[in-house]
């Protein structure tokens, strides 16, 4: 069995500074770009750390630039009616996710030189400098998914550059879940710190090649854990309360697992989409993680 002393050094938080003089870099490099004042865009961190879930060797910084005068839409959830009455007042524009893409990617080519900025499958990306993190920057659009023709949750919309396909997010709904789950009231404070734990210890794993690299991204392993009991974390060691989370996903049957959503509440975790994890790879970590530590 790990012994606490290891899993309270697993458990703290990573770099901090470097990571905000990071965000305020990007933000000059924006606010600089004329073409994006008319824009008025919704600039914010999203991933682990936005979440306060970063480990030390995390590399990237995540920033989402969201352009929130145009956006996309589900109304699968609106009666006929309802929709009838949205259609009546949409206005359409022929703003797309691309012109996002193409303005954000002018903007950190004349901050930051053309040589420091590539395009990734999902987002842009800076190279680090002195003082400065690598940044993956996702430009997009807003999307909004409607309650009622008056009422949305609003998340993003991005575009996969490689095959144009489009991609929707809701970063904000899970950093705000994330928060609240660890309020100290709901897990007394543990499940941030749990996160980090599993997220070191997956990574030990991987260097040990005892778990395929790249299996068990971040992101899912959050998410994974969103969705285990506020009782389990609820403990007075970290050992008590990693035990406690890996035998209670132990404990699930396959059926159980697939029911998970991301921890926004509102995607499924478990599915076919390049943005969903498998089954077999959650229990490939819960399983490794199991035989290595316990």
């Amino acid at each position: 069995m790990i012994n606490e002393q290891q899993l309270a050094s697993w458990a703290s938080i990573g770099a901090s500074t470097t990571p905000r003089d990071t965000y305020r870099s990007v933000l000059a490099a924006l606010e600089a770009w004329p073409d994006l004042s008319a824009v008025t865009p919704d600039i914010f961190l999203q991933g682990s750390y936005c979440n306060d879930t970063n480990v030390h060797g995390d590399s990237d910084v995540d920033v989402v630039v969201r352009n929130p005068g145009v956006w996309g839409y589900d109304i699968s959830a609106l009666s006929a009616n309802d929709v009838g009455v949205f259609n009546a007042a949409l206005s359409a524009t022929q703003y797309t996710a691309w012109d996002i893409r193409s303005t954000v990617r002018a903007a950190l080519v004349n901050y930051y030189g053309a040589s420091a900025v590539t395009d990734g499958k999902k987002c842009l990306k800076v190279t680090a400098q002195s003082g400065r993190m690598a940044l993956d920057v996702v430009p997009a659009l807003t999307y909004r998914r409607f309650s009622s023709p008056w009422t949305s949750v609003d998340g993003i919309d991005f575009v996969d550059s490689t095959s144009g396909r489009q991609i929707i997010n809701y970063p904000k709904q899970h950093s705000a879940n994330g928060s609240a789950k660890n309020a100290d009231q709901r897990t007394g404070g543990m499940y941030k710190h749990v996160i980090r734990i599993i997220k070191n210890a997956r990574t030990a794993l991987y260097d040990a090649a005892k778990l395929q690299r790249g299996s068990a991204p971040s992101y899912f392993v959050e998410c994974l854990l969103y969705n285990v009991p506020e009782d389990a974390f609820r403990k007075s060691t970290y050992r008590d309360a990693f035990v406690a989370v890996l035998v209670h996903l132990h404990s699930l049957t396959d059926y159980e697992l697939a029911s998970f959503t991301c921890q926004n509440g509102l995607v499924s975790l478990f599915g076919l989409t390049p943005e969903q994890w498998t089954v077999l790879q959650a229990r490939a970590l819960i399983n490794a993680l199991i035989l290595e530590y316990f």
